[in-house]
């Protein structure tokens, strides 16, 4: 069993983390969670654990202030959106250091170094078995996203998605059955993470999937707009410049 201390300000990314360790080939007990530098700190002075998933900018500061204050041996793995924080996050206890969002295939690789690292090499043996048989394809895109309905949590297929919308600065994924859903990140971050094969940002408020796309009507000399289904909360434009990537990517 693997003690884990989370160290993160956001709830949903903890509990989405929380889900991918629940998925991994490890037995893992996630002993607190904490939402700042102050609570890190407090609790570090009274407890151990094994392993430390840790975000880096907390809602009162930065986390490399928790390590200063309490020195620790304890295996530390940091998590962050921004990449400029690698050097600092090696200079603590480091073993790894992941961008957000979290890619589950990394979080994997992050865990064998923890068990090299840490672990015997019976259990190194059983996880490296696990991880040439996660998959096979040199490019993993994304499978499935992790959505909030009321107090609960669900995951949603990419299969099942048509498209995803920006709108006053919130995304969103919207279902073949037209159920619409709040999603954390940005549609360029969203863009990255899925097969160009099967979806395509038309403009700077959506990213289709190829099976929703009905047709594509030039209504004027400069205006060409497209009809898919379920149909959005507004009329979808193409840019001119963006056309002929349209036409060839509903070719393909």
């Amino acid at each position: 069993m693997i003690k884990v201390l989370l160290i993160e300000d956001e709830q949903l990314a903890a509990e989405k983390l929380a889900m991918v360790l629940d998925r991994s080939p490890y037995e893992i007990e996630i002993l607190h969670t904490c939402p700042s530098v102050e609570e890190s700190i407090d609790w570090l002075n009274e407890h151990k654990a094994d392993l430390i998933f840790c975000d880096i900018h907390l809602s009162d500061g930065n986390a490399f202030e928790i390590f200063e204050r309490v020195p620790t041996d304890t295996p530390v793995i940091f998590t962050t959106a921004y990449d400029q924080y690698a050097i600092e996050a090696f200079k603590q206890n480091s073993i790894d250091y992941l961008l957000k969002p979290i890619d589950e295939d990394d979080l994997v690789k992050s865990l064998e170094k923890f068990q090299q690292r840490i672990l015997s090499p019976l259990q190194q043996i059983d996880l490296l078995e696990w991880i040439s048989n996660f998959g096979q394809k040199t490019t993993s895109y994304k499978r499935r996203y992790l959505v909030r309905i009321g107090n609960r949590l669900e995951s949603i297929k990419v299969a099942d998605i048509s498209y995803f919308y920006s709108q006053n600065k919130q995304s969103y994924l919207v279902t073949k059955e037209d159920k619409k859903f709040p999603v954390d990140q940005s549609l360029s971050q969203i863009i990255e993470e899925l097969d160009p094969a099967v979806f395509f940002q038309v403009n700077r408020k959506i990213v289709l999937c190829i099976d929703c796309v009905q047709n594509i009507n030039r209504v004027s000399k400069r205006i060409i707009m497209l009809k898919v289904t379920p149909a959005p909360p507004f009329e979808i434009i193409v840019p001119e410049e963006k056309l002929g990537a349209l036409k060839k990517w509903l070719n393909s």
